[in-house]
């Protein structure tokens, strides 16, 4: 147990947010994901559909390498002043 409640803290200390900042920051990138995973079907049944709201695999890049921790974490150094 104490190892694991380590592990967390280390990962929470290592993009630079708290408990609730990482839950959100997590939760709509799986919410985002889950959008495009559901757009991605539509299209691949009926191609003539164009995933919307940037739910394309371009955009969808974009989205997660501006969401991966390392730029979560020099976000809010930048928003904490550090």
């Amino acid at each position: 147990m104490n190892l694991k409640k380590i592990n967390l803290c280390q990962h929470l200390d290592e993009v630079g947010e708290t408990y609730g900042e990482h839950m959100r920051a997590s939760a709509g990138i799986g919410l985002k994901l889950l959008a495009a995973s559901i757009a991605q079907f539509v299209h691949a049944i009926f191609p003539f559909v164009c995933p919307p709201l940037k739910t394309d695999v371009r955009s969808l890049i974009e989205f997660l390498s501006e969401r991966a921790p390392t730029a979560r974490k020099k976000d809010n150094q930048q928003g904490k002043g550090q």
